[in-house]
């Protein structure tokens, strides 16, 4: 979605609509909220230590000040699918 370059508090609530209710969407409901009140992305997701960790926080802020957000998410994303396929493995 940040490819498509929508802000990113769209892209956040395209994706909480598209989860069923559960952790991941209520987690989502809250970093929305979060970055509506005036926080940054990594300061929102911070909020949420059980879904994100400390390494994709960092990451996350590391992306806010090198005005590179779309790179690191990328990587991310790339990162944790290439995690879980191991992990499957």
């Amino acid at each position: 979605l940040q490819d498509a370059g929508l802000p990113i508090l769209r892209s956040l609530k395209i994706l909480e609509n598209q989860q069923q209710p559960g952790r991941m969407k209520y987690c989502l409901m809250d970093v929305c909220d979060a970055i509506e009140n005036g926080d940054t992305l990594s300061e929102a997701m911070s909020k949420a230590p059980k879904a994100f960790d400390r390494l994709y926080v960092n990451m996350i802020k590391a992306g806010e000040a090198g005005g590179a957000l779309e790179v690191i998410l990328r990587r991310l994303s790339e990162f944790m699918e290439k995690s879980l396929t191991l992990k499957r493995k």
